[in-house]
């Protein structure tokens, strides 16, 4: 009885981690989604603010603003994607170990 409760417990417990595991992938994926949209938003707001800027021909200051928020917004859009490929890997790993046991 002792042995068919303990396998029960097991597989429970399996089930159970294989549950987290699908949760934070999808979490993860949602995530990403969201930080794609926030890039597209980025975008379409540089873009307006280039326009506005060429359409003003306003002085060279606003030129040199929109640049360095086209910079920052490109080193934030590397960070987001290094940091996504390392939860993928990550999870991945995690896969693999629990498909191990």
């Amino acid at each position: 009885m002792t042995v068919i409760m303990m396998i029960k417990i097991m597989v429970i417990l399996v089930i159970m981690v294989i549950m987290v595991i699908m949760v934070v992938i999808i979490v993860i994926m949602v995530i990403m989604v969201v930080i794609m949209v926030i890039m597209v938003i980025m975008v379409v707001i540089m873009v307006i603010m280039v326009i506005m800027v060429v359409i003003t021909k306003t002085k060279m200051i606003l030129m040199i603003m929109v640049i360095m928020i086209v910079m920052m917004l490109i080193m934030m859009m590397m960070v987001m994607v290094k940091v996504g490929i390392v939860k993928v890997v990550t999870v991945v790993i995690m896969m693999q170990l629990v498909f191990q046991k």
